[in-house]
């Protein structure tokens, strides 16, 4: 019985020395390469994020699984020739997935705790947010696809879906939390308000090019292009918020705010729909911020939105469209967020074919 003892006590000694080593390596490397070097936005990550990890099993699981994947893309990318670095690398990603489809679990047992309440603890309302952002997170560096960003097949959980709960729970809680001081820092890289009254005039280029091909199109009713167009605006915003913080995590963060109009429009494999799809997959890759832009779900979306088109029409249809293709899969192209919302996607071709 002592030996099942010291064998149990030093299986759990060996567990907490792990999440010891990743966390720390989270602490002093994974955070700046999630946060992109970013000064402000890893500041405000640890003045809103960290602080509830210490308590928070779901947050915690989710960081693990952060630490976890960075530090496996870290080995495999500086150490790419080491075979022991490539086993741990795998050790690391296999970590990683266990600790994320455990922070999923304990996600959905503290939804069901608030849920028996008729007045949600606002801690945990906090807490439940939270963990949403940084389940987004997740999702935002990996680059192995541990769901793909969409699937036709309603049986399969894709991103969008996933992102669907996220948006429901933030809509049925945050009036919660609206009086307490919270996420002031943190909020506004995932923050996005589209304009009242849009002005397609002052429109960024690819998103004025997307506007006038949406007012092109004879086959649709007007219902279904002010849902198209809804997502064009937040496209715009959402460069104009990136500009702002000067980091490109509002465009990411498009996803956060799909309505499930839109959503629909893309199960039910809306032509224009799934077009934007690959327009947000695009600048979501050209940000950077993927671990690796061609290995990603982000990558999975483009190419499979490509070999989509190409079966039925022969070639992209748009010359927008081909163009960022080209520059996700054929260059080095990286947005710079001083100047996205200047992004032109032809002009930036242009450049590499000189």
């Amino acid at each position: 019985m002592s030996q099942q003892l010291l064998h149990q006590d030093s299986s759990q000694l060996s567990i907490i020395n792990s999440e010891l080593s990743l966390l720390n390596f989270f602490e002093k490397k994974g955070k700046f390469i999630m946060g992109y070097d970013d000064t402000q936005y890893i500041l405000a990550w640890d003045d809103e994020i960290n602080s509830f990890s210490f308590h928070s099993p779901s947050i915690k699981s989710t960081l693990l699984a952060n630490a976890a994947t960075v530090f496996s893309n870290y080995l495999r990318t500086k150490h790419s020739t080491d075979p022991s670095s490539l086993i741990r690398s795998n050790e690391l990603f296999a970590a990683g997935m266990k600790y994320f489809q455990k922070s999923i679990y304990l996600q959905y047992e503290l939804v069901e705790q608030i849920n028996k309440s008729d007045h949600p603890n606002v801690l945990q309302v906090r807490e439940l947010l939270a963990s949403c952002l940084v389940q987004f997170g997740y999702f935002m560096i990996n680059n192995h696809k541990m769901l793909p960003l969409l699937s036709l097949n309603r049986n399969q959980v894709d991103l969008i879906s996933l992102m669907q709960s996220h948006r429901n729970l933030r809509i049925k809680y945050f009036t919660y939390v609206t009086d307490v001081v919270s996420g002031q820092k943190i909020l506004p890289y995932f923050t996005i308000i589209p304009p009242a009254s849009p002005e397609f005039e002052k429109f960024c280029p690819l998103t004025r090019t997307l506007s006038y091909d949406l007012i092109e199109i004879q086959d649709m009713s007007e219902d279904e292009k002010e849902i198209m167009q809804n997502v064009i605006n937040y496209f715009e915003a959402s460069l104009l918020q990136a500009q702002k913080v000067n980091f490109a995590c509002p465009v990411l963060a498009n996803i956060l705010f799909y309505s499930d109009e839109f959503r629909n429009s893309l199960y039910m494999a809306n032509e224009f729909a799934l077009r934007l799809l690959f327009v947000y997959a695009s600048l979501c890759a050209l940000t950077g911020i993927p671990l690796n832009r061609l290995d990603s779900i982000y990558g999975d979306y483009i190419t499979w939105y490509k070999e989509r088109v190409v079966q039925k029409y022969g070639s992209f249809v748009y010359s927008v469209d081909r163009e960022l293709h080209s520059l996700v899969m054929n260059t080095s192209f990286v947005l710079s967020p001083s100047t996205i919302h200047d992004f032109d996607p032809t002009v930036e071709c242009i450049k590499y074919e000189q």
